[in-house]
């Protein structure tokens, strides 16, 4: 988490303790000018596709999200076959459907003030190489 700005940033992501994506932290302060990395482990119980969308809270911004999706499977793919894989354009068409069917959910993250913000659009390219700078999330004043 990169914090661009004069002012301490302190931060939040929404997610459940006994989920299968573990995060190093949920929550903490950035100083000024500085980042902070966070990371997160995927640990599944059993073989599937899974995907989760987590809240991202900046006090004195609108909110952010990750899309983290994965993939888990059994080295010994004669007992159960490997899944297919689980791509951000998959989940990108489940969030349009839902939005063409018009679930109260869909409609709130679609009207969010963020998604008009060029930050907030980078959260679904969350994959990303190591060097690639959109992998940051970045404070904005």
């Amino acid at each position: 988490i990169a914090n661009n700005t004069n002012a301490q940033a302190f931060y939040q992501f929404v997610t459940e303790p006994t989920g299968c994506f573990e995060f190093s932290r949920t929550d903490g302060t950035v100083i000024p000018e500085s980042s902070v990395n966070v990371d997160i482990r995927f640990k599944a119980r059993i073989p599937g596709n899974f995907y989760r969308r987590i809240f991202v809270l900046v006090k004195n911004q609108g909110p952010l999200y990750l899309d983290l999706t994965a993939t888990a499977y059994h080295q010994n793919q004669d007992q159960v076959p490997r899944p297919l894989p689980l791509f951000q354009k998959h989940v990108d068409n489940y969030w349009r459907r839902q939005l063409q069917e018009g679930t109260e959910h869909a409609l709130a993250v679609n009207d969010s003030e963020n998604m008009s913000d060029p930050v907030a659009a980078i959260w679904n390219e969350f994959f990303l190489d190591d060097t690639d700078r959109r992998r940051q999330i970045c404070v904005q004043e």
